[in-house]
């Protein structure tokens, strides 16, 4: 990309909100796409406690399919790429954070709710 000019704070506020928005945009849209995907290919399942039947949209958070990055984006995981995304319930997605998959499916939350499946 070509080197841009900002010529005041407010062009360079304006310009990054702008690129957050695209960026949002872009994330949502891999989001929907992925798991309309999953979904023709059979149930919602969360990869890590095994949950099945979740949704595209609950009013429930418990019962509603998210997407989790499987290498997190902050140990260098793609954000946009299918290959990093796995479906995920949202309690998993919300506990795992910035964790990678083994550490996660080894700590004591997934044992103890697998457990409780039992």
């Amino acid at each position: 990309m070509d080197e841009i000019h900002v010529s005041s704070y407010a062009n360079l506020v304006l310009l990054n909100k702008t690129y957050a928005s695209m960026e949002s945009k872009r994330w949502n849209r891999a989001r929907r796409l992925f798991l309309s995907e999953q979904r023709k290919k059979g149930s919602l399942k969360c990869f890590y406690c095994k949950k099945d039947n979740l949704k595209l949209r609950s009013l429930a958070r418990k019962d509603q399919a998210t997407v989790d990055h499987y290498v997190p984006k902050s140990g260098g995981g793609d954000k946009f790429s299918s290959s990093n995304f796995v479906v995920c319930c949202h309690s998993c997605n919300q506990r795992k954070g910035n964790m990678t998959p083994y550490e996660f499916l080894n700590s004591s939350y997934i044992k103890k709710k697998t457990f409780e499946k039992i």
